[in-house]
C-alpha cells in the first residue's frame, strides 16, 4: 500500500481502512499524508483485468459524460511487488443503500436508479483491447429478482442478446410509467 501510493499519488498513507479483500484483488480508503482522500485498488499480477485496465474504463466512462466516477490519479505496475494498482479520488461513502435505510429514497426508486446508472456505465464502449469484467450478466441477474421488467428493458443494450432477452421476457409486464418519467421521478 504505502509503495502504491508514494509511486502513484505521489505521497504516503497516513489512515489506512481496508473495504473489500477477494482473490484477485484488494481495495483501500486512504488518507495520504498531504491530506488527500483517495481509493487503492490493487489487481493480483495474474487477473485478465488489471490497474491500467479499469483505468481506462474510468476515464472512457467519464468522457462519455453519463456517468460520474472518481478521478484517476495514478496506476500502474507497484515496484518491488507482484501486483498493479489504481488510485483513484474519494467519491465518499454514502451509497443508495444508506440513503434507502435513512428513508431519504424508498427502494423501488433506489434500484430503478442504479439500474439506470448500471446501464449507462455498461453502455460506455469498452477501450479497444480492455478485457470487459466477467460475470456483470451473473450480477444484473442477480438483481432482476427485485427490479420490474421496465428496468431490464433500459439494462438491455448494455447486456449481450441472449441476457438481454431472458431478463426481459421472464419480468412482469410492463408498467405503463415508462422508463423515462420513471427516471424524472428519480
Amino acid at each position: 500500500m504505502e509503495r502504491a501510493c508514494a509511486e502513484l499519488a505521489g505521497s504516503a498513507p497516513a489512515e489506512t481502512v481496508r473495504v473489500h479483500r477477494g482473490p484477485k484483488t484488494a481495495v483501500y480508503r486512504v488518507r495520504l499524508a498531504d491530506g488527500r482522500p483517495v481509493v487503492v485498488k490493487l489487481f493480483a499480477a495474474d487477473t485478465t483485468h488489471g490497474a491500467a485496465d479499469e483505468a481506462r474504463l474510468l476515464t472512457a466512462v467519464a468522457a462519455a459524460g453519463r456517468v460520474r466516477v472518481p478521478a484517476v490519479i495514478g496506476y500502474g505496475p507497484v515496484p518491488g511487488l507482484a501486483v498493479s494498482a489504481l488510485v483513484t479520488a474519494d467519491a465518499g461513502t454514502s451509497t443508495l443503500g444508506d440513503a434507502v435505510r435513512a428513508g431519504q429514497m424508498p427502494r423501488p426508486a433506489a434500484l430503478l436508479r442504479l439500474a439506470l446508472l448500471m446501464a449507462a456505465f455498461h453502455s460506455t464502449k469498452a477501450p479497444a483491447g480492455v478485457p470487459l469484467a466477467p460475470g456483470i450478466g451473473q450480477q444484473v441477474s442477480a438483481l432482476a429478482a427485485h427490479c420490474p421488467r421496465q428496468v431490464f428493458v433500459r439494462l438491455a443494450p448494455a447486456l449481450d442478446s441472449a441476457q438481454a432477452r431472458k431478463l426481459c421476457s421472464s419480468r412482469e409486464p410492463l408498467r405503463s410509467a415508462d422508463p423515462a418519467s420513471a427516471r424524472e421521478r428519480l
